[in-house]
């Protein structure tokens, strides 16, 4: 996680009592300004808002030192700030959950929203050319905002503060109430769908530029439950679907790391040990073996997961999808051929930073079979996309006939490689392929 950026407030002639209108605060006070910030800052229209509109809960928390120490973080962040004030509450050593702030803060979000937190500022922290969409998107701003819990700012705030695939899956984690996916992934939405921005906001197109360079951390526990989701090609979850987690080759899975049975919501918890292959987390894939079907059902085929990244903490994000082999001759009929049922195929995605989908981005084998037998289609939503020279809509990929081995998985978009992620085939299975930013070399 990137540091915080402190800037040090010294108010030389009235001191921090005077100006800020709080008694008994020291003269030097550290507030984390935000990246963009201007320092020294004081929103002193959030100040006496408070002062007329909250008093009996400013009182209070001023006489505590915890809670006034926040209350003066706080006033150093600018309207439309959340990722400022986000990092205030991640430095309030556990203030901003007590009831003394949480008073507070309520009573402000109800008198003096306006002045103490402004409409947006959510997409522009996440990429600082998005302030374009602020105003598109205000009304599902707004009604993030507003929850009284603070916790729909606080997941997006969280992932403005350091965009990348590891540290998406900790902000949803620590902000996982009833309703804030809602809220959040409605912000994010339409940020993504957003007609008022150029090319230089890039949450449309793909988060791609991940901040600071991100690398995964270590593993903090020795085992992390992560669920994978099992669905059918409708997104309806598949029962008893048996999962296995394997470090190395998933075809032969000489390192097994964890295994899972779906449950009637599709949803497949697994045990996973994140010593195994002395990794810092697990770096391995998943064999999916679908559930037998009825008499006169087509069967599903078998599937191998490459998640694309580290997994290093307690996770339930991630799914993936069976497919009967139908879809596959589908595919290859599109493209004028017949899927070749002793080689395997490859359906995958581009993700970017913040688990949104990469467009206009091109996806190639390294190595690439010189036969000319292997096959690239686009696709959008479950259908091919013709005469597509790169990703659309949902960003999505197939090859098919790929004779079974290892390869990576090159993306570039407009000239530069965005990541190289390494997969595995197998003869008459799918490979579900997600691949996301460079994280770790």
């Amino acid at each position: 996680m990137r540091p915080l950026a402190l800037a040090l407030l010294v108010v030389a002639t009235f001191g921090c009592d005077r100006l800020l209108g709080i008694e008994d605060l020291p003269r030097a006070i550290l507030v984390d300004a935000g990246p963009d910030a201007e320092p020294p800052f004081v929103n002193e229209a959030c100040i006496e808002c408070g002062k007329a509109q909250c008093t009996d809960s400013r009182d209070k928390c001023l006489a505590d030192p915890s809670c006034s120490q926040l209350l003066t973080c706080m006033m150093g962040c600018r309207v439309d700030g959340p990722v400022c004030r986000f990092r205030c509450k991640e430095a309030s050593g556990g203030a901003d959950r007590a009831p003394l702030w949480t008073a507070l803060e309520s009573c402000a979000k109800k008198g003096c929203s306006d002045k103490c937190y402004g409409t947006g500022g959510l997409l522009t922290g996440i990429d600082a050319n998005c302030a374009c969409a602020e105003a598109e998107c205000r009304p599902q701003t707004l009604n993030c905002m507003a929850m009284e819990s603070g916790d729909c700012e606080r997941r997006l705030a969280c992932i403005g503060s350091d965009a990348n695939p590891d540290k998406y899956v900790e902000c949803v984690n620590a902000f996982s109430a009833e309703g804030v996916g809602e809220k959040a992934d409605a912000v994010l939405d339409c940020a993504r769908a957003a007609t008022s921005c150029t090319d230089t906001c890039t949450i449309p197109k793909g988060v791609v530029a991940c901040k600071e360079k991100y690398t995964f951390e270590t593993a903090r526990p020795n085992t992390v439950t992560f669920t994978l989701g099992v669905e059918d090609a409708t997104g309806t979850g598949i029962k008893d679907a048996a999962v296995q987690a394997c470090v190395g080759s998933c075809a032969k899975c000489l390192l097994p790391a964890g295994t899972g049975t779906s449950n009637a919501d599709g949803k497949a918890p697994i045990e996973l040990n994140m010593k195994v292959g002395g990794a810092n987390g697990f770096t391995g894939c998943f064999r999916v073996t679908p559930p037998a079907r009825g008499s006169g059902e087509e069967p599903y085929l078998p599937l191998v997961v490459f998640p694309g990244r580290t997994i290093r903490q307690p996770e339930n994000l991630f799914s993936t999808v069976v497919l009967e082999g139908s879809t596959i001759d589908f595919f290859a009929a599109k493209l004028s051929s017949v899927w070749d049922r002793s080689r395997g195929a490859i359906i995958g995605v581009v993700q970017d930073c913040i688990w949104g989908r990469v467009l206009e981005a091109q996806v190639t084998l390294d190595p690439m079979p010189t036969d000319g037998s292997v096959l690239l289609a686009y696709l959008d939503g479950a259908s091919i996309k013709e005469g597509a020279t790169g990703t659309v809509n949902r960003a999505g990929f197939a090859f098919v006939n790929v004779p079974p081995g290892t390869y990576k998985v090159v993306v570039t978009k407009k000239g530069d490689e965005i990541v190289r992620t390494p997969i595995e085939v197998i003869a008459g299975s799918v490979t579900d392929a997600t691949v996301f930013p460079k994280g770790p070399k």
